[in-house]
């Protein structure tokens, strides 16, 4: 029997009660807050989010609906537990009663967490899932609409958020609760149309190693929708990555690509791997985009795991470029994209990649890989691909 064979007696999945997926979806963010009983809107976003005039944009929607807004710009990549805590001060000092991200995956994950801080109180470091803070949090929480504007974390459609602990070494934890996932998702691909080609070819690769390690997963063994959701992600990958990066105009592959990450947010519920459990230490330690730190990762995922899970490798690389050899596939995609092929090419130093293993041996990614790995097959790994 294999791996895909067991059927256990249920599983689970959490998504959005409303996902709206159309050019000029954000038009209806007005109405989502209104239905659900907001009044005084907490905008949540980062400072190039408002230098695009995005954020002005979303201001005004929300006041054509009648609705009180105040603005938190001050999102960061990865976001520290400070900007939670000072963005959770906002929101009660405004009296706000409702959450809208509007941004990439930092800008949901922190709306997440403010969502959390203000409806439990105490410290955010309480409500780590490995330290079993999921059965800490109690609804009610504040409603939260997710719009994104890249296409990588589909963080508009998990219930979890990835935040920063500086004062344990810039240590990544994550809130897990059902009640995080978003109550709308606004899935509006002219939004990701100002993506500069760089920035849409690391959101890609990011919403593409979600697909990939979910489908290979066997953390969760079965889940028919989230492998579904897995394949066809890599499919949309495979016939649109390269447009998006090429014409960033093309309103079709922009489409294509912000699905694809809504997609990959559905099948890394599924669990992650290696290339995880390598790109959390490496945005940490060289403060690079997630996408770029997990690109040269998911090669190696694909070469450590092909013997474990030839079978679901062979079906992902025919759905990104036909063939039958999925770290093959990856690197013609990553050099057609510009993505690095070497961890050299991300600033990673030799002497950097032992001391980067014990990291990666704290992540619970590495838990969740089909293989079960020690530290020498890792070391070996990543100075193959030095």
């Amino acid at each position: 029997m294999t791996k895909k064979e067991k059927v256990p007696s249920s599983f689970r999945i959490y998504l959005p009660p409303v996902t709206i997926a159309s050019p000029n979806a954000v038009y209806q963010a007005g109405k989502m807050v209104k239905t659900r009983g907001g009044n005084h809107v907490l905008i949540v976003t980062d400072s190039g989010i408002v230098e695009r005039g995005i954020a002005l944009k979303l201001e005004g929607i929300l006041k054509d609906a009648g609705l009180e807004t105040t603005l938190f710009s001050e999102v960061e990549s990865d976001p520290p537990i400070e900007v939670i805590e000072k963005s959770a001060r906002v929101y009660e000092e405004a009296r706000c009663d409702c959450l809208v991200a509007i941004g990439g995956g930092s800008s949901i994950d922190t709306a997440k967490a403010i969502a959390v801080k203000v409806s439990q109180g105490g410290d955010l470091r309480e409500y780590d899932a490995m330290r079993g803070g999921i059965g800490l949090i109690k609804p009610p929480l504040p409603p939260l609409i997710a719009i994104p504007t890249t296409s990588g974390t589909g963080s508009e459609v998990t219930s979890g958020a990835v935040l920063t602990d500086k004062k344990r070494n810039n240590l990544k934890f994550v809130i897990i609760h059902p009640e995080l996932a978003p109550k709308v998702a606004l899935v509006d691909p002219k939004l990701a149309m100002s993506m500069p080609p760089k920035l849409t070819a690391a959101t890609g690769i990011d919403a593409l190693s979600h697909c990939v390690e979910g489908y290979a997963s066997d953390f969760v063994p079965y889940n028919p929708f989230a492998d579904a959701a897995a394949l066809y992600g890599v499919k949309m990958v495979g016939r649109s990555l390269r447009r998006a990066c090429s014409r960033g105009d093309d309103i079709d592959a922009r489409f294509d690509m912000c699905m694809a990450a809504y997609l990959g947010g559905i099948a890394v519920t599924k669990g992650s791997g290696l290339a995880h459990a390598i790109g959390h230490p490496l945005t940490a330690r060289y403060h690079i985009h997630h996408g770029l730190s997990v690109a040269v990762p998911l090669l190696c995922y694909a070469r450590i795991n092909l013997q474990k899970c030839e079978e679901e490798f062979r079906e992902m690389a025919r759905m990104l470029d036909g063939s039958d050899d999925l770290e093959g596939a990856l690197k013609k995609l990553y050099s057609d994209i510009g993505m690095p092929l070497r961890f050299r090419d991300v600033g990673v130093k030799e002497e950097d990649i032992e001391p980067l293993v014990e990291d990666i041996f704290g992540e619970p990614a590495l838990h969740m890989n089909p293989l079960r790995l020690e530290k020498k097959h890792v070391i070996k790994l990543m100075k193959d691909f030095y």
